[in-house]
């Protein structure tokens, strides 16, 4: 399910820190913000590919060759980076 009032970290067009905002008004206005695209190659190369939700607000149902993770507004980049391996 969609926390729609998960707040993201928002940013301007030079990577400054905005104030985070729910993120069904920063997809609704498109506004920039910080996430990561994780890839999952095996020893063969093959890539792992992801069908979306249809209950996403975002592309629901798509088919994706990564997934998105969304950084939280509260924490330290290192520290999230090191929360997706």
């Amino acid at each position: 399910m969609i926390n729609n009032k998960e707040l993201l970290f928002v940013v301007d067009e030079n990577n400054q820190p905005q104030q985070p905002l729910p993120r069904n008004v920063v997809h609704k206005n498109s506004l920039w913000h910080r996430t990561a695209a994780v890839w999952v190659i095996n020893r063969n190369g093959k890539i792992l590919c992801q069908k979306r939700s249809l209950k996403k607000d975002v592309k629901p149902g798509m088919w994706e060759a990564f997934m998105w993770v969304q950084k939280p507004w509260d924490e330290e980049v290192l520290d999230w980076l090191a929360t997706l391996s």
